[in-house]
C-alpha cells in the first residue's frame, strides 16, 4: 500500500473518530452560493467550537437531519447532485445521490417520514430508505415554496408563475382537490401553529383551511409582504414589507381577528428592507437586512424596531444571518454570523447575552440548525392551539392541536396524548394520538347535536401535564374559530421556565372576550398560583387585557 493511501486512510479514520467521539452537532454552516467548493462545517454547541468540516455540493442551500440523527440531507440549487444523503457518523460517506433540478425549497415533514424538495415539481422521498416515491408535476409552473400541516397529512406547493397553491396528499403522494388561484404576486406559503395555511401576495395575506382548500379570509395590506413568521403562541404573524416605499417596514397581523394591528413606519428617504425573520420569543423577532448588513430586533408589544444590544457584546455589526435552536416558546440559543465569526447568544436572559464565538470563513453561506427527534424525555409542558371555538350543531371544529415539550422546551416524539371530553355526545375522531418529531398531536371533534359549551382535555402521557380546549356548539357556521361568552384567551406568557427568585421574562397576558369574540370591558380577572410559591407584581387593566403580571419564586 502506498504511503499516500495509508495517509489518506488515516485521515479519514481520524475524521470519523473526531465526528463520532467528540459529539454530533445540530448547527451547520453551508457554503457560499457562489463558492466553487462545497464545504459544510459543523459546530459543537457546548463548548461552542467548530467540530469538523466535510465536502458537499457547491450550491448546498438546505440541510436536514433525519429523525434518528443517523443521516444528513444536503440539498443544492443545482440540477447536478441536487440531493446528497450523507452518513451522519462519517459525512464523507455519501449514501445516495439524486439529480433533479435546481431546488427552490425543501423541508422535512413534521413526522420526519418524508423529505420534500421543490425543483420543477414536488419530489417526495421516503426517509426510511431515501427512495423517491413520486414527483408531482402538476403543481403549477416553476413552484417556489412548500409548507406542511402539523400532522404531516398534506403539503402545499406555491407557484408564483401560475399564481396557484396546490395541496398534495402525503398518504397517496398525489394532488388533492382543486388548486387555489390568487391575484397579485405570490411571495410565500407557511402553515401556522393553528394549522391554517397562509399565502402572502402583493397587498394580501390569505388564510386557508388546507383540509378542504377553502379561503377562510384575507387581510388587506399596503405592502408586498415576505413570508410570514409566527409567534410561538400562535396568535400573531409578522410580515416584512419588500416595498417599504408604501409606508411600512413591517406589519403585525392578529391571526385571531385576521387584521393588521400595528405597523412599523418606513424611514423617510431611506427605504430600509428586512430580508429574513427569526423568532426569539412570543414578544421578540429578529430581522436581518442584506441592504444594511445589520440585525434588528422587532418587539411585538409594543410593535417597534430597534438595533439590539447584547450583554457581554454590545451591538453586533455586519450581521448576515441569524438562526435559533428549537426550544419553545423561547429558543435556548441564537447564532448570528458576523465577518469571520459565528456568535452564540444565550437567549435565556433579556437581552440575550454573548456566550462564545467560533471562527468561520469571511464569505459564509447559510447557517442551519437541525436536530433529530427527542425521544424518551419526560413531558413537562403541553400547549394547545385553536383552544376556544364555536361551531354549528353536527359540524366539525378546527383541529385540536397540541404540542408536547420537555422541561427545556424541546418537542418530544412518541408521547401518547389522550383527549377526553366531558360531553359524551361530542365525537372525538382519535382519542389517543402519538406525538410526531415536532411534538405535535391533534384530533378532530364533531359537535354534538344540542347547543352548549363543553371541554376537551388533552393529557400528555399517563400522568403528565394537561391542556383544556373550550368548545361551544351553537347556531353559527361550521368550521370553528369563534368564541363563547366570557372566555379567557391566553395571549402570551404561557410555558415559561424561570429560576427560583427570578422574575419571568415576559408578562402573563390574557384577554377576556364575549360571544362575538370582542373584548369584554371592565371585567375582573383574577390570577392565582396553582402550586409552588410566588408573588404577583402590580397588575393593570386596559379594558381588553390584564397585562404586566409577573411572578417570582418557586413557581411551576
Amino acid at each position: 500500500m502506498s504511503l499516500f493511501r495509508q495517509s489518506l486512510l488515516a485521515s479519514v479514520c481520524l475524521f470519523a473518530s473526531a465526528w463520532t467521539v467528540l459529539a454530533q452537532t445540530n448547527l451547520f454552516l453551508l457554503p457560499n452560493t457562489s463558492s466553487q467548493v462545497g464545504t459544510i462545517t459543523g459546530f459543537r454547541l457546548d463548548p461552542f467550537t467548530p467540530l469538523s468540516s466535510f465536502p458537499a455540493q457547491p450550491g448546498a442551500a438546505y440541510f436536514f437531519t433525519n429523525s434518528e440523527g443517523t443521516k444528513y440531507y444536503s440539498i443544492a440549487r443545482s440540477g447536478s447532485d441536487t440531493l446528497l444523503v450523507l452518513d451522519a457518523a462519517n459525512p464523507t460517506n455519501v449514501l445516495k445521490r439524486q439529480n433533479l433540478a435546481q431546488a427552490e425549497a425543501a423541508t422535512l415533514t413534521p413526522d420526519g417520514r418524508r423529505l420534500l424538495i421543490v425543483a420543477n415539481g414536488l419530489h417526495i422521498f421516503d426517509t426510511a430508505n431515501d427512495n423517491l416515491l413520486n414527483t408531482v408535476t402538476n403543481v403549477g409552473n416553476q413552484p417556489i415554496d412548500v409548507a406542511v400541516l402539523p400532522d404531516a397529512s398534506r403539503a402545499f406547493v406555491l407557484s408564483a408563475a401560475s399564481n396557484t397553491l396546490t395541496a398534495v396528499d402525503l398518504n397517496t403522494n398525489t394532488v388533492a382537490g382543486t388548486p387555489l388561484t390568487f391575484g397579485g404576486t405570490l411571495t410565500g406559503v407557511a402553515v401556522g401553529y393553528n394549522g391554517f395555511v397562509y399565502v402572502t401576495a402583493s397587498n394580501r395575506l390569505f388564510e386557508i383551511d388546507g383540509r378542504n382548500m377553502t379561503v377562510r379570509g384575507e387581510v388587506q395590506l399596503n405592502a408586498r409582504p415576505g413570508k410570514i413568521a409566527f409567534t410561538p403562541d400562535g396568535f400573531f404573524g409578522v410580515l416584512v414589507n419588500q416595498t417599504p416605499v408604501t409606508g411600512s417596514l413591517a406589519l403585525l397581523v392578529d391571526l385571531r381577528t385576521r387584521s393588521v394591528t400595528a405597523t412599523i413606519p418606513n424611514i423617510p428617504n431611506f427605504s430600509l428592507t428586512f430580508d429574513t425573520l427569526t423568532v426569539g420569543s412570543n414578544n421578540r423577532v429578529y430581522a436581518v437586512s442584506n441592504q444594511t448588513q445589520n440585525l434588528y430586533e422587532i418587539s411585538i408589544s409594543p410593535f417597534n424596531v430597534n438595533l439590539p444590544t447584547f450583554a457581554n457584546l454590545g451591538s453586533l455589526n455586519n450581521v448576515s444571518a441569524i438562526v435559533a435552536t428549537n426550544e419553545a416558546p423561547n429558543p435556548r440559543f441564537l447564532f448570528a454570523i458576523t465577518p469571520g465569526s459565528v456568535n452564540r447568544l444565550d437567549n435565556s436572559s433579556v437581552p440575550p447575552a454573548g456566550a462564545g464565538a467560533a471562527a468561520i470563513p469571511l464569505n459564509p453561506g447559510a447557517l442551519v440548525f437541525t436536530a433529530p427527534a427527542l425521544v424518551g424525555a419526560t413531558p413537562t409542558q403541553i400547549v394547545g392551539y385553536n383552544s376556544i371555538q364555536t361551531t354549528a350543531v353536527g359540524t366539525s371544529y378546527q383541529p385540536l392541536i397540541t404540542r408536547v415539550l420537555s422541561s427545556t422546551g424541546q418537542p418530544i416524539k412518541g408521547v401518547a396524548v389522550t383527549f377526553t371530553s366531558d360531553n359524551p355526545a361530542a365525537q372525538l375522531q382519535g382519542a389517543t394520538v402519538i406525538t410526531n418529531d415536532q411534538g405535535y398531536a391533534q384530533t378532530n371533534v364533531i359537535a354534538p347535536g344540542t347547543a352548549g359549551t363543553f371541554a376537551v382535555v388533552a393529557r400528555a402521557g399517563t400522568s403528565g401535564p394537561t391542556f383544556q380546549f373550550t368548545l361551544t356548539t351553537g347556531s353559527g357556521s361550521g368550521g370553528g374559530g369563534s368564541t363563547p361568552a366570557s372566555a379567557l384567551r391566553i395571549v402570551r406568557g404561557q410555558g415559561q421556565m424561570v429560576l427560583e427568585q427570578f422574575q419571568i421574562n415576559e408578562p402573563m397576558v390574557v384577554e377576556l372576550v364575549d360571544a362575538q369574540g370582542k373584548p369584554a370591558v371592565n371585567q375582573t380577572v383574577t390570577f392565582s398560583l396553582q402550586s409552588g410559591n410566588g408573588t404577583f407584581n402590580t397588575s393593570t387593566s386596559n379594558g381588553t387585557a390584564l397585562q404586566g403580571v409577573t411572578c417570582t419564586g418557586n413557581v411551576r
